[in-house]
């Protein structure tokens, strides 16, 4: 078996810095969101929305697939998730809990820490305020909104192997979900 040395570290935000937050609140806020975002439409269209918006959990992917069809996108998305803060869904926030500092510190005496994450930086900003997480302490935060405006990791992770100058199997990725693991690996 091949051994590999790590010689950076990638950390997803949402959930993986955190955690204790019921994500349902969000579902309701993408919904509510995506009607702003299209606005009133004839009947046939409307039908289209009104199907999509019958998902249970509708999120972020569902709401840019939704958008694909009235001829807009991501692009549309991240605009609006920048410049519509969601203040108001930030309050379920209230018990989640922060991954101490001092451990954090730990790893970056022996790692570049990175942030790589699909959320947008003020979401991020508002979220690690509310939850004492020092952002100081990552030498790069790469978001969906700054230079990657895409949902996939891979060319994140990519850049990160750039700027360190290592090779992608030397980047150790720490993330909750397959999302976050799968494009480390492609």
């Amino acid at each position: 078996m091949k051994k590999f040395r790590t010689k950076a570290v990638a950390f997803d935000f949402d959930d993986t810095l955190y955690s204790g937050v019921n994500w349902s609140f969000w579902y309701d806020h993408c919904k509510n969101s995506v009607k702003k975002i299209i606005g009133p439409q004839p009947p046939e269209k409307q039908k289209i929305i009104d199907e999509a918006l019958q998902k249970e959990k509708f999120g972020d992917h569902d709401a840019i697939a939704l958008l694909e069809n009235f001829g807009m996108g991501q692009k549309e998305w991240v605009k609006w998730r920048t410049y519509n803060k969601a203040e108001d869904a930030y309050k379920h926030f209230e018990d989640a809990k922060a991954i101490k500092k001092e451990v954090l510190v730990k790893f970056a005496k022996n790692f570049p820490l990175y942030i790589v994450t699909n959320n947008y930086i003020d979401g991020m900003n508002m979220i690690a305020n509310a939850l004492g997480i020092d952002l100081s302490v990552f030498k790069g935060i790469i978001t969906a909104t700054s230079e990657y405006p895409t949902f996939s990791k891979k060319y994140r992770y990519l850049k990160i192997c750039e700027l360190e100058n290592i090779k992608p199997e030397e980047l150790f990725v720490i993330g909750d979900s397959i999302t976050d693991i799968e494009p480390a690996y492609e």
